[in-house]
């Protein structure tokens, strides 16, 4: 019997040896099968969602994004701005013209005068009054300095047009382009399949 015990004891660790070497073997196998199984799932989530995300969905939107902003580059401003301003006006204007004027009322004349007989007949000292009618036209000589000191009105509209690439704008464009070269170079670069 006592043979038997010591036998027993010896059986024992072999079996958990063994055991344990099943349950390895089986571990590894399993995490195999199961990291297999993840790799050909990742393999067919990149076929079938990140490549035609890439063709389908981000290099149009780059497209556009592109095509926007060449765009912006090419705009122009155009635009009707309305001008409604009161502008001062102060000099002197000198005048020296011929006119005939037209006297809009009955015009009374009253001048002293002297009157020069012929042949040495002597004079007469007297007083002349003359009435001149209104409609007259009388020819005059217009010699003077006219002071201007008014505000005028000035309203007119004014068409503008502005290229963007001659505005402050064009430097957002340029940006907008030295970002975009790089995505797009990254992008072009990235395999579209297998």
């Amino acid at each position: 019997m006592s043979n038997q015990t010591t036998a027993m004891p010896q059986n024992g660790p072999r079996r958990r040896t063994s055991f344990w070497e099943a349950f390895k073997n089986l571990a590894i196998v399993f995490s195999f099968t199961v990291n297999l199984i993840l790799v050909i799932v990742l393999l067919l989530l990149v076929q079938s969602v990140i490549f035609p995300t890439k063709t389908d969905v981000v290099e149009p939107m780059l497209d556009n994004l592109q095509g926007a902003v060449n765009a912006l580059d090419d705009a122009t401003i155009v635009r009707t701005i309305s001008i409604d301003e009161q502008v001062p006006v102060n000099f002197t204007l000198p005048l020296k013209q011929s006119t005939t004027v037209v006297l809009s009322r009955d015009v009374e004349i009253n001048r002293p005068a002297q009157f020069v007989f012929p042949a040495g007949g002597g004079y007469i000292q007297g007083n002349v009054i003359l009435t001149l009618p209104a409609g007259q036209e009388l020819p005059i000589l217009l010699d003077m300095d006219v002071p201007v000191n008014n505000q005028i009105p000035v309203q007119f509209p004014v068409e503008v047009t502005i290229p963007l690439r001659e505005t402050e704008l064009n430097r957002v464009v340029i940006e907008l382009n030295s970002v975009l070269g790089p995505v797009r170079d990254l992008l072009d670069s990235l395999p579209d399949g297998f």
